[in-house]
């Protein structure tokens, strides 16, 4: 390992090929610096974590949660695969101030992903500040 950790956020959040790019340490980094930035931005307390049934979703799953829980938020986290739409909607509609997703949506099979979804059930985006 070279000691430099390349990613970049695309359409809804980060994904690469399982155990190459997306790796246990990069959910870790993704949820750390999510956690961090949401609680001190917006006042995160509850988080709900979620995944597909790709390869080792369940495995990136509970190491989102883990890190949400080192943090003192509360956290739930599904115990079987669940649709992104189903997450989204239960996310918003049960009052969790954010939704993670691994996924990789339709991306093949060999991808997953890390999806941040607000608390109105929408993806994350960047703002752009205007004046």
């Amino acid at each position: 390992m070279s000691g430099k950790l390349t990613f970049h956020f695309g359409t809804d959040g980060v994904r690469g090929v399982i155990d190459e790019e997306f790796t246990e340490f990069l959910v870790a980094v993704l949820a750390e610096s999510t956690f961090r930035y949401w609680s001190r931005k917006y006042g995160l307390h509850k988080v709900f974590v979620s995944f597909d049934a790709r390869r080792k979703s369940r495995d990136f799953a509970h190491i989102a949660a883990g890190v949400a829980a080192s943090h003192g938020l509360d956290v739930v986290m599904v115990n079987k695969p669940t649709p992104t739409p189903t997450a989204a909607w239960f996310g918003s509609r049960f009052g969790f101030d954010l939704t993670i997703q691994i996924t990789a949506s339709h991306n093949p099979p060999i991808y997953n992903g890390f999806k941040v979804i607000t608390s109105r059930g929408s993806p994350a985006r960047r703002r752009t500040q205007t004046r």
